[in-house]
């Protein structure tokens, strides 16, 4: 399967709501109390898909989820944008070691760059599929890049 714009539009349509689900709670605690986070989405072009299972030695407080057989969203809780694009670049070492050779995409952004939890899963999406267009695999890609180019 080739990975393109229209694949990466389908995936937003089909789980922008349900990435809105899973954050409300570490939403709550950063508007409320202000406790950062961030979200990272990542794709790997596999062809027979992608066991994340073996990569979720994440701290206790991080989440992730799987939407679907090779695209992960992860949660990194009390991590501002700095703290998650290491992380982000650490799983992304694991991935490349798992699976060399394969495009993986890896968007990431903080919750202290958005006013809601809405925007925040369309920006994600928006973010990975700008990583698409501009053929920007292997890396973390972060709002900043954007501005960059």
């Amino acid at each position: 399967m080739i990975f393109n714009t229209n694949s990466v539009i389908k995936l937003s349509d089909k789980y922008r709501k349900e990435a809105q689900e899973l954050i409300e709670e570490y939403d709550y605690r950063y508007r409320r109390y202000k406790l950062e986070y961030s979200i990272v989405l990542t794709y790997i072009e596999a062809s027979d898909g992608v066991d994340f299972s073996q990569f979720t030695n994440l701290r206790k407080t991080d989440y992730f989820h799987t939407f679907q057989n090779n695209l992960l969203f992860m949660i990194f809780d009390n991590a501002a944008a700095d703290g998650a694009i290491k992380a982000a670049g650490n799983m992304l070492a694991k991935f490349e070691a798992k699976y060399f050779g394969k495009k993986i995409y890896t968007a990431v952004i903080s919750a202290s760059d958005y006013p809601s939890k809405e925007e925040m899963s369309l920006q994600i999406f928006h973010l990975l599929k700008y990583c698409v267009d501009n053929n920007l695999s292997n890396l973390v890609i972060d709002e900043s890049e954007m501005a960059e180019r």
